[in-house]
């Protein structure tokens, strides 16, 4: 019994830990629920594509999916500073993703996949990279089945504050359509 609550408590840190992030199939999610007035999904369309960093490819009734380009985490905003910040997840590296988001009962959720990054290309003599990497490679463990202690505090905290503002569209203008 005692292995059993103890197994419970140290679930529940852990859980408590990932904010909103989950792993299915060995790949990184970032999944959120927001609340919104509207239930149009070209209404919420119209506001994510102000943004400029979001394109949409599919829309339906129920919602509508497409590509983040070029998006900096925000650590800043985040409460972190640019030194304790990991270089992973300052302005110099570009992220994208695939998102999709579904609406339904006056809220909508976001979920966001395959998660890149697109840092600086390196040669050191015989080792090159072109940095495109995928968060997994900083958030998960070499089995891909759980996440790295590290990117459990500062670092989910970031890419988590960054996503959630992205994807807030009260945060946003609604760009109507104008005769002029």
């Amino acid at each position: 019994m005692k292995k059993i609550f103890f197994l419970f408590i140290l679930f529940s840190a852990v859980a408590f830990g990932q904010q909103n992030f989950n792993i299915d199939n060995r790949q990184i999610y970032w999944q959120k629920i927001y609340d919104t007035a509207n239930n149009d999904s070209n209404h919420l369309a119209n506001i994510f594509s102000g943004s400029g960093k979001i394109t949409i490819d599919e829309k339906s009734p129920t919602g509508f999916s497409g590509i983040v380009k070029d998006f900096v985490m925000d650590y800043k905003g985040a409460g972190s500073s640019f030194m304790a910040t990991p270089g992973y997840l300052n302005e110099q590296n570009k992220y994208s993703a695939n998102y999709t988001v579904e609406i339904k009962d006056n809220r909508y959720r976001v979920t966001v996949t395959n998660i890149r990054l697109k840092g600086l290309d390196l040669n050191y003599g015989m080792i090159r990279t072109d940095g495109n990497e995928n968060l997994e490679e900083y958030a998960l463990t070499n089995s891909r089945d759980a996440f790295k202690k590290r990117f459990l505090g500062k670092e989910a905290k970031i890419v988590d504050y960054s996503f959630s503002q992205l994807f807030d569209a009260s945060k946003f203008k609604d760009q109507k359509k104008s005769d002029w």
